[in-house]
């Protein structure tokens, strides 16, 4: 069984669990609840690298949200034919591959059609070739399989297919995403030395532009909460631009849910819980952090 590994055919598909362990009960404080709930990463390796002997499976600590049930987003009665899917990669598990739902059978099988990066400039040319990871600009078909383990997959995706049949996967207005902290395109000259990444996270606040990019406003997470995050300024500024040459920027789509106001007396509207699935396990230690009372008051007070 072969996947994609940025825009190219290599290795076996292979699985990496992901188990969630229950931090907290939904919507309640001061719960403790052991809930174990194992999701599967897809995991590929460079054909290179592939031994004979099986690694031992990768297991990740995955926290429950607070509010909202991202499981129930991708349950089998979600899938079906003419769907675009993000899957985890093997780089660090984050949602980075891309898939195309062919079929799907009872019990869960899915045939899929792969994506490929299709790289536009020389920049893009030498960022594929280096093997780093790559989830935003145009895919195109690659080669078909066919997978079993419903925990692979981590969300769908929403675009539409252009005329030369290709997909232009960009974040759209509204999504949440992850940023590489410190990123430089000059990574691609050194590759085996940008192998593992910290993040930032941003809403987008408009659809991509060729002429202009990406506006988004910087997301800092709440403290007391397991993955509550709320728009913030940055040095100084509400919201910032990323240039249409600066696409590889972007890591990935992080699931989310904006909240109503009505979830808890300290979380006003606006905020957004993100898929604890699709974020770095040493999420405390990469991320500024704010009270989310002290913040929560003082827009109270401003209002």
């Amino acid at each position: 069984m072969e996947a994609v590994v940025d825009g190219n055919i290599n290795g076996s598909l292979e699985s990496v669990s992901k188990e969630k362990h229950a931090m907290h009960n939904k919507g309640k404080e001061d719960s403790s609840v052991s809930k174990e709930n194992k999701k599967a990463e897809s995991s590929n390796r460079i054909a290179e690298e592939v031994s004979e002997q099986q690694p031992e499976p990768v297991v990740h600590f995955v926290a429950d949200p607070d509010f909202y049930d991202f499981d129930g987003d991708k349950g089998e009665e979600c899938f079906a034919s003419d769907q675009m899917w993000a899957i985890y990669d093997d780089t660090d598990g984050m949602p980075r591959f891309y898939a195309w739902i062919n079929k799907v059978y009872l019990p869960f099988k899915v045939d899929v059609t792969w994506l490929e990066f299709i790289a536009g400039d020389i920049d893009e040319t030498a960022w594929k070739r280096s093997g780093l990871p790559v989830s935003c600009g145009k895919f195109k078909y690659e080669k078909t399989d066919t997978i079993e383990d419903i925990g692979t997959f981590s969300h769908k995706i929403f675009q539409k297919r252009s005329v030369n049949k290709s997909y232009n996967i960009y974040p759209q207005k509204g999504e949440t995403w992850a940023l590489y902290k410190n990123w430089n395109l000059k990574w691609s000259s050194d590759p085996d030395n940008h192998r593992e990444y910290e993040y930032e996270f941003v809403v987008v606040l408009s659809d991509y532009s060729k002429q202009s990019g990406i506006l988004v406003s910087h997301l800092v997470k709440l403290k007391g909460f397991v993955c509550l995050f709320k728009p913030t300024q940055k040095n100084g500024m509400a919201s910032f631009q990323i240039p249409s040459n600066e696409m590889l920027r972007f890591s990935h789509m992080v699931p989310s849910f904006r909240t109503n106001g009505k979830e808890r007396e300290d979380v006003p509207e606006g905020y957004f819980e993100l898929d604890t699935c699709s974020l770095p396990s040493n999420l405390e230690e990469m991320s500024e952090t704010v009270d989310g009372k002290a913040s929560y008051a003082k827009e109270e007070k401003n209002s």
